[in-house]
């Protein structure tokens, strides 16, 4: 079967609620600016010019055949230098999907929250009896995937799980390898990071933070932006309002209980700025979101366009 190659059009939502898989080869591409998305993403380089993939600040630069595994929380960016042919594929996978393949004895979310033994964060280099297998696997999804024989479906979930289950297994058991050459990473920022996404709730005013890292706030405000793409105000607000949304999806926590543990203090602020940035009230948002993650089918009074909306919000 001929493999399906996609146009590369920027695309960054998934057009259907559980599973895409997208296949690009490019020549001219150079820049994927910052963006984030609700769902988890695995990168897999076939071939291709140098490449440097920014995640949460941290740079790396990659290489045929590395995998990068990224959070549905992970801010990050792409940059591209050089002539040659660019090839990857993709898999977006949203976190309900993912959980549903899975069982009560194996998460196969794991990988994504970056536990085991591997410290690369978002990065598996894999030897060659690890990696082949998990390409062996990528193939039969990516037939399967674009095929039209009897029973693809059912194979996709399959494969899926087979790959799913041998990349948590590299991510678990792979030997402590830090690459330096090939991962940049800023201390200042990674301090800066990691206070921000423990603390959302408490105060996080630029004067705050730059007394709890010792470093005046025109150093940290000018280096975030170069390291993460994004200001620190900008940042903050980000994961203050993707906290909201998983909050909003998955607790019984009223709306103003939400606002509050997010860090907005102020109600009609949290309104507005989440009303603003997913284009529903949070009350509107929660309502559709319990709904579609109650696995109701269109038939029993779920409209599919709001389904659509919910994985299509920025």
């Amino acid at each position: 079967m001929k493999i399906v190659r996609n146009a590369f059009s920027g695309r960054q939502y998934m057009m259907h609620p559980d599973f895409e898989l997208l296949h690009f080869r490019d020549s001219t591409l150079s820049v994927i600016g910052d963006h984030y998305h609700d769902y988890y993403e695995i990168y897999f380089i076939n071939s291709g010019a140098k490449v440097d993939y920014y995640i949460e600040g941290t740079q790396y630069k990659l290489k045929p055949n590395d995998i990068l595994i990224i959070n549905s929380m992970d801010v990050h960016r792409l940059e591209v230098d050089g002539d040659s042919v660019y090839d990857r594929v993709v898999l977006w996978l949203a976190p309900q999907y993912l959980k549903g393949l899975g069982s009560a004895e194996t998460d196969l979310s794991g990988c994504f929250e970056n536990t085991g033994k591997n410290k690369n964060r978002n990065l598996l280099r894999l030897p060659a009896e690890m990696l082949s297998p998990l390409k062996n696997s990528l193939i039969k999804i990516e037939k399967a995937y674009f095929g039209q024989n009897f029973g693809n479906d059912i194979l996709i979930k399959s494969y899926l799980c087979e790959f799913l289950v041998l990349l948590n297994r590299a991510n678990l058991d792979i030997a402590d390898e830090i690459l330096e050459d090939d991962i940049g990473t800023n201390k200042l920022i990674e301090s800066a990071l990691r206070h921000i996404n423990k603390n959302l709730s408490e105060d996080l005013s630029l004067d705050r933070l730059s007394e709890h890292l010792f470093v005046s706030k025109y150093h940290l405000l000018r280096e975030f932006k170069r390291n993460v793409g994004y200001t620190v105000h900008q940042y903050i607000l980000i994961k203050r309002l993707l906290m909201a949304e998983e909050l909003l999806s998955k607790s019984d926590m009223s709306i103003t209980e939400i606002c509050l543990q997010c860090g907005f203090g102020d109600y009609s602020n949290f309104m507005r700025l989440f009303t603003k940035h997913y284009g529903i009230p949070p009350s509107q948002f929660a309502k559709r979101a319990k709904l579609f993650n109650s696995d109701q089918l269109p038939d029993q009074k779920t409209d599919t366009g709001e389904m659509d909306a919910i994985r299509k919000l920025p």
